[in-house]
């Protein structure tokens, strides 16, 4: 997982940077689309640091319930 503090002038390039990673990723273990966009946060560089904790704290209790919600069988999946 990861977050990353993106400083103000970069959020005009979001795009190229998180294609990329699906790209990288994907490529590298064939991970569904949405399981990597979970565990990738894009966060202001200024974000408080209770906030930072509360997300990251938050990726990390959710991993597990995440991971199994997108590897599930369609039919078993909620939507």
């Amino acid at each position: 997982m990861l977050i990353d503090l993106m400083p103000n002038d970069r959020w005009g390039h979001i795009a190229q940077d998180v294609l990329y990673q699906f790209y990288h990723d994907n490529m590298q273990n064939n991970e569904d689309p949405r399981m990597i966009s979970w565990r990738f946060r894009y966060l202001p560089l200024d974000v408080s640091t209770k906030s930072l904790f509360v997300i990251a704290k938050c990726m990390l209790d959710g991993y597990k319930i995440a991971r199994d919600f997108f590897q599930a069988p369609q039919k078993n999946r909620i939507d």
